[in-house]
């Protein structure tokens, strides 16, 4: 069953009909670009260009203009097939209430995650432990692997962004509903992040391992390079530079969760001579300017219910991580 005979959540936006719903020729270039067929994005995973800024506005809650047309939508479907949300990416970035400009829109307060085609559609696959499944980020990254691995996957919406939205801060993390789809136990799961993910978000890394590892998954963690200009690199970027065949190389090097989690926290630090000299006089030296130490995980579990419940809730509003939206409550 194909997006365009799919039923719709209560509440989701009903699609126009499938034949008004084409790929424009820069969404398609967008798409080849980073290793994803546009004809099969498009007829199997439901994404479409719209210029429509009052289809766009009732999907989102957002005010589309002229400049933001067309914009790039992305269906979400849960693992029965239902409809339940959009994703947009409008043609400029669109300001928000931080003044931060968004790449990408959806409905104000919902956490989606991506299930692509093949993932949605096979029950046996996402049920069969024996079968690696990928962890990744957005909707083009998830597109691109599933394409051109054949592997199940899912995409989250950022680093930050794998657990349930509704749970008490005070409880421990849980995976995102969309994970409940997948049989875990025992299972191979790879997290596939931007390659400048693990060096920013280590805290969101360590959390969705270990909420992976408690649902009963063998984590592991691909390191993916940066560019050779130092630009970072999605799974995407990888594959359209180097091929499919050495991305399945990155991804057959993954290496257990626990132990590519202590090298990144080693390479966040200096060398022990650099770090535990401490001179004669009573003040050490200042701490070095180019020094990045690990950043602990943001600590919205330490806040009363009410002002954790709302970090969380700005951080998907503005599509910023947890601590960044902590700086801007206090």
């Amino acid at each position: 069953m194909t997006p365009n005979h799919q039923r719709v959540a209560r509440g989701v936006v009903e699609l126009p009909h499938p034949d008004l719903r084409v790929l424009a020729k820069m969404h398609a270039d967008e798409l080849r670009a980073s290793a994803v067929d546009p004809v099969a994005a498009a007829d199997q995973a439901g994404v479409f260009s719209c210029s429509d800024a009052a289809l766009l506005g009732r999907m989102t809650g957002d005010k589309y203009r002229a400049e933001h047309l067309p914009a790039l939508v992305y269906t979400y479907v849960n693992a029965d097939g239902l409809i339940i949300g959009y994703r947009v990416k409008p043609a400029v970035p669109m300001p928000s209430m931080s003044g931060k400009a968004k790449k990408y829109t959806q409905c104000s307060g919902v956490r989606l995650a991506f299930l692509p085609p093949m993932t949605a559609r096979r029950a046996d696959i996402r049920a069969d432990a024996t079968t690696t499944m990928i962890v990744g980020e957005g909707e083009k990254t998830t597109l691109s692997i599933e394409q051109n691995t054949g592997l199940p996957c899912i995409g989250i919406g950022g680093a930050w962004l794998a657990h349930r939205k509704e749970q008490s801060p005070t409880d421990a993390r849980q995976l995102h509903p969309t994970f409940d789809a997948f049989e875990l136990r025992e299972r191979d799961v790879v997290v596939c992040f931007d390659s400048d993910v693990p060096a920013k978000c280590f805290g969101a890394l360590w959390t969705l391992a270990d909420m992976l590892s408690r649902a009963g998954a063998k984590v592991r963690i691909a390191n993916l390079p940066s560019a050779s200009d130092g630009a970072k690199m999605g799974a995407d970027d990888y594959i359209a530079a180097h091929g499919a065949k050495a991305f399945g190389e990155i991804i057959s090097a993954a290496l257990p969760a626990k132990e590519a989690l202590d090298l990144l926290r080693a390479a966040a630090k200096h060398e022990p001579d650099e770090l535990d000299a401490t001179p004669d006089e009573a003040w050490s030296d200042p701490r070095p300017l180019t020094r990045t130490d690990a950043l602990p995980e943001c600590p919205t579990t330490a806040l009363p219910d009410v002002l954790a419940a709302f970090v969380t809730a700005l951080s998907i509003e503005l599509q910023v991580a947890e601590p960044m939206a902590l700086g801007f409550v206090l």
